[in-house]
């Protein structure tokens, strides 16, 4: 096997020195200054080695968001092992104010590593993971900003292009490289992946997690995000997947699809639910997970399974994988009909739409009503405007869907139809038609009330 190792020389040298003690590994060294040129050193690659192996998460990230895996991708861990080094090495320096700042690593990760502290630390600067092309000016500002400030004397990176440049300012800093163990440990691993892999060790995962229900008096709401961080962080740590805030309220998840089966038993269950509902109180969670060769696209699809669970009730989790979207917990997608009747074949077969196809269609319908455009067709389901048109226009054909002349469109602009979906149209013949209607139901007539004659609440005419 033939192993390429993407990272700075620093990581890189300790691979190299634990790869001659392994057999039929063959380790191929591909240095970097900067994560930013993992891409195409990736890139580049790929033709010459049987596996790319990233020296950090960070340039893993970069790597995959422009970049298709055509072999097995690995990377390491932030380098946990290495943070008690590195508060030591902030003892010596200081030995009395221990004062320093640190980036990448979660608060879990620095309190447990505090627990192993022989010395008093009177402050720690924290800049948590927040993958982007700036990262590194971003922490380079950080760092310096709490020197210059007066608040640190010590700095601690895991970035090497900032560990260089503080070097280069006589700044005193000390650059977090994994232990040997744990390198032999990643080495171990990703040889045995490899033996096992299939077609899907090309596939990532995404997941965005929303946090939703939060109380609302902000003091209330902060605790509430700071427990949430911190189970997020303890799942991510046991699980070994990387996570971040991508912003102030929602996480994003990154893993390969073996990580993702492993974790949720082949999509039989979302453990995560149990790890941060069971910490916090009157909070709803809503996931979306994007399965696909690289990030960027994974991220759409994640964005997409998050908009699923619009109009449910309680925590939902779903996935898309560009073609089926279904509740993960569900063996089965859940609006994919496992026996269509025979109306239901038939209906396809009229509008040259496989039966699968026309349920996945006639969900993101029912999570779009009362009314909704091409557009919003189109963003709900990753397909092109003019795809969308094209399907729209079939589906009004078979009377599936009707021109909605009861609202006018919200946007600005040139005038576009709102369409509405009729339950009863082209004497559909659906296996349950809730599956169709966002929350179960009828669709309520204008006048607000049910084809029941039962009164409609503000809330299900929202939904």
């Amino acid at each position: 096997m033939i192993l390429g190792v993407i990272g700075p020389s620093l990581i890189v040298d300790k691979f190299q020195t634990v790869a001659r003690d392994v057999p039929r590994l063959t380790l191929r060294p591909l240095l970097y200054e900067t994560m930013l040129d993992a891409p195409g050193i990736a890139a580049g690659a790929q033709t010459e080695v049987d596996a790319l192996f990233f020296s950090g998460v960070l340039p893993y990230f970069m790597a995959a968001s422009v970049v298709q895996p055509a072999v097995p991708w690995f990377y390491l861990e932030r380098p946990i092992s290495g943070l008690p080094f590195a508060f030591l090495e902030a003892g010596k320096f200081m030995e009395r104010d221990v004062r320093f700042s640190i980036d990448t690593f979660s608060e879990l990760d620095i309190n447990d590593a505090m627990l192993d502290c022989r010395f008093s630390i009177d402050a720690i600067y924290t800049y948590p993971l927040k993958p982007s092309e700036r990262y590194h000016d971003d922490l380079l500002e950080f760092h310096l900003s709490h020197l210059q400030a007066g608040r640190t004397k010590f700095c601690i990176t895991c970035a090497y292009v900032v560990f260089r440049k503080l070097q280069a300012m006589d700044v005193p800093v000390f650059f977090v490289t994994p232990s040997v163990s744990a390198v032999r440990e990643a080495l171990a691993s990703s040889m045995k992946a490899f033996g096992t892999s299939d077609g899907d060790h090309l596939k990532l995962v995404v997941g965005l997690l929303l946090p939703e229900k939060l109380p609302v008096p902000l003091n209330q709401y902060e605790q509430a995000m700071r427990t949430i961080r911190r189970s997020v962080s303890a799942y991510a740590k046991k699980k070994g997947i990387l996570v971040f805030q991508r912003n102030t309220s929602i996480f994003q998840s990154v893993q390969t699809y073996s990580q993702f089966l492993i974790e949720t038993e082949n999509f039989g269950k979302v453990p995560i639910f149990d790890e941060i509902v069971g910490e916090t109180s009157d909070i709803r969670l809503r996931i979306g997970y994007g399965i696909a060769s690289n990030i960027a696209t994974a991220e759409r699809y994640a964005e997409k399974a998050l908009d699923m669970g619009l109009c449910t009730e309680g925590n939902e989790c779903h996935l898309f994988d560009g073609e089926s979207g279904w509740a993960v917990g569900e063996r089965e997608p859940s609006y994919i009909l496992a026996a269509p009747d025979p109306g239901f074949q038939v209906l396809s077969g009229r509008i040259n739409i496989t039966p699968a196809t026309l349920s996945r269609y006639l969900k993101a319908i029912g999570m779009l009503s009362p009314s909704f455009s091409a557009a919003d067709f189109s963003r709900i389901l990753g397909l092109q405007p003019k795809s969308a048109r094209k399907i729209l226009a079939r589906f009004r054909s078979a009377g599936l869907i009707v021109i909605d002349s009861s609202r006018a469109p919200l946007r600005k602009g040139r005038p576009e139809n709102l369409y509405r979906y009729v339950p009863d149209g082209a004497g559909t013949l659906l296996a349950d038609p809730a599956e169709v209607r966002c929350g179960g139901g009828d669709a309520p007539n204008e006048d607000g009330r049910s084809r029941e004659g039962e009164p409609v609440s503000p809330k299900d005419r929202q939904n």
